[in-house]
């Protein structure tokens, strides 16, 4: 079954035309696991200790380099990996898509991407029902120039968003930067994970349905990063359309993708009132509320869930974190939630710990001071 997935997945990959969605990007070699073994789309021996699986797929043994969906140093090369406990219902081309997604991550390591999140602040990022409220108006309103029919509503629309864009900086501050760096490094991998996507239908895929979660208000929207992702590949798909052949110039910049765009459009300024437009969407605000108090229950539960079943393992002093999954991690004061793994080295190379375990951090997560589970 593996050896299948991986032949097809392979096939449609073959067919996606990566040159035309970016800028000399080329498609990497990519491996789905499982707990044991991994199956891989080329042979890459000696490099890599693999067996032919047939059909073109190598088999492997899996080791602490696979964790999570993501594009991962493996022997002398990049790959696109995923898991294979997470594919669940996902169609061929899907999974197709997502891993194109991954292979953008190695052609940015590859140009030196150095626009990446502070992880940091996205685990302290304020969840609050004023944030969150007119941060949903802002991605109204770019949704909107995306999706509007001629380049006078497009900026009139897009105006507006960087308008409510500058509200909410003077009340998040350095968290806006957060939200910035990752659509620029993650937005514009779901850019081309959608734009691959496109390339293997038959018919066209509207950007709404593509995004059939932007609207909501549950708490899956308070997972900030991965809630983010839509919006940069929005204001991707809206550089296409406003600034015509702009990768190449954006590769070189160190402007977060908005600025980029921001820098380079003449917009008008709106009279905005904000008070207006939170009176229009007022029931969205309180699906907000709603949510952040089910989102306070499930943290503090999980958190005393954790004191309950720990065990005792428990890692003191000068521990080198090599890897953290960021989007199943809970922060509450100092201490941190691992819900999926953790990667350290402890002077004998890198060990993958499982989740869930708790850190105790210092200046970032990066910085541990103790580690139990």
């Amino acid at each position: 079954m593996a050896v299948e997935y991986v032949k097809e997945v392979k096939e449609l990959l073959a067919c996606v035309d990566f040159g035309a969605i970016w800028d000399d990007f080329r498609a990497v070699p990519f491996a789905i696991y499982d707990e044991r073994e991994f199956f891989l789309s080329e042979d890459l021996r000696p490099s890599l200790d693999v067996s032919d699986a047939g059909d073109g797929v190598y088999r492997g043994k899996v080791d602490e380099r696979f964790a999570g969906n993501t594009a991962a140093q493996i022997g002398d090369h990049v790959l696109a990996i995923w898991d294979a406990s997470t594919i669940g219902e996902y169609s061929r081309t899907q999974l197709a898509a997502y891993l194109a997604h991954e292979m953008f991550h190695a052609h940015q390591f590859a140009y030196r991407e150095k626009r990446f999140p502070n992880e940091l602040l996205g685990a302290a990022y304020p969840l609050t029902v004023e944030n969150l409220h007119l941060r949903f108006i802002e991605r109204e309103f770019l949704l909107g120039a995306c999706t509007a029919g001629t380049e006078e509503e497009k900026r009139e629309a897009l105006s507006i968003f960087f308008a409510l864009r500058k509200e909410r900086e003077r009340l998040i501050g350095e968290f806006l930067a957060y939200e910035k760096a990752v659509e620029s490094v993650e937005g514009t991998a779901v850019y081309v994970e959608y734009r691959s996507f496109v390339q293997l239908q038959d018919s066209p895929v509207p950007v709404e349905k593509y995004l059939a979660d932007y609207r909501n208000t549950d708490k899956e929207q308070l997972k900030i990063r991965g809630a983010t992702y839509s919006q940069g590949m929005l204001l991707a798909l809206l550089a296409d359309a406003l600034l015509g052949d702009w990768k190449a110039d954006f590769v070189k910049d160190s402007a977060f993708l908005s600025d980029f765009l921001e820098q380079r459009l003449t917009l008008s300024k709106p009279e905005l009132d904000v008070e207006s437009l939170k009176e229009k969407l007022l029931a969205e605000k309180e699906g907000f509320s709603a949510s952040i108090a089910e989102w306070e229950r499930e943290r503090d539960e999980a958190f005393a869930a954790f004191e309950r079943h720990k065990g005792l393992c428990r890692i003191e002093g000068a521990v080198k974190v090599k890897g953290i999954d960021p989007m199943n991690l809970l922060k509450r004061g100092d201490e941190v939630i691992h819900r999926n793994f953790l990667k350290i080295d402890r002077g004998n190379g890198v060990e993958l710990l499982e989740g869930p375990l708790k850190a105790k951090i210092g200046d970032s997560l990066f910085d541990v001071k103790w580690i139990e589970w």
